[in-house]
């Protein structure tokens, strides 16, 4: 008998097999059952939030709530018909999310759909805080932890870890090498964080 976290990663495969492009990037969330993804182009992208017990895919934001609630901040109407943004993180145990626009960014309440700009950040923080390129010559997507603790990515063909709050990485494997390497999808793919942000799981 598979565990409760066995079958809910089954569900999961399942649920990705049926998608057209044949599999996502999960962000689980802080219930450990359910995650987040983006689909779509930048014209019309759309983030789900699915949850693999139930069997339920469901958009994690009203698009036409939040391109109305930040069209005066950004003193014109978003771009496309989508959200304005694929990527974001959750503050406030998940109460409100900050996501970039144009290079600034904000904050939304989800109760509200209050939006506010957030501080400005210096260019050491925000090299820290965002993904960033492989020293190796390829672009490996930085993969980051649910947590938000640490960047996981592929560096001389070998797993390393960057802290997002301090100067600190830590190399995770030895013995990689080209063509051989941890990690070996240069899209991060196969790079994928449990749900507490305790574990990752990769191949070679």
């Amino acid at each position: 008998e598979p565990s409760e976290q066995e079958a809910m990663y089954y569900r999961y495969l399942e649920f990705a097999a049926k998608l057209k492009q044949g599999s996502v990037q999960p962000h689980w969330m802080a219930d450990g059952s359910s995650f987040w993804y983006a689909e779509g182009g930048p014209a019309n992208t759309v983030i789900y939030k699915v949850d693999p017990r139930a069997n339920t895919k469901t958009p994690l934001f009203d698009t036409a709530r939040l391109r109305e609630a930040l069209a005066p901040l950004l003193g014109h109407e978003p771009p496309d018909q989508g959200l304005p943004f694929s990527n974001f993180a959750f503050l406030d145990g998940e109460e409100s999310v900050q996501f970039t626009v144009e290079d600034k960014e904000f904050v939304l309440q989800l109760a509200t759909y209050t939006i506010t700009q957030a501080p400005a950040v210096s260019e050491e923080e925000k090299s820290r805080l965002n993904p960033q390129a492989s020293a190796s010559g390829y672009w490996y997507r930085e993969v980051l932890s649910p947590d938000g603790r640490w960047f996981a990515s592929v560096k001389d063909h070998n797993l390393w870890l960057r802290s997002t709050s301090e100067k600190e990485a830590v190399q995770l494997t030895q013995g990689g090498l080209e063509d051989y390497e941890w990690g070996h999808d240069i899209w991060n793919r196969w790079l994928h964080w449990s749900p507490d942000g305790s574990k990752l799981a990769t191949s070679k």
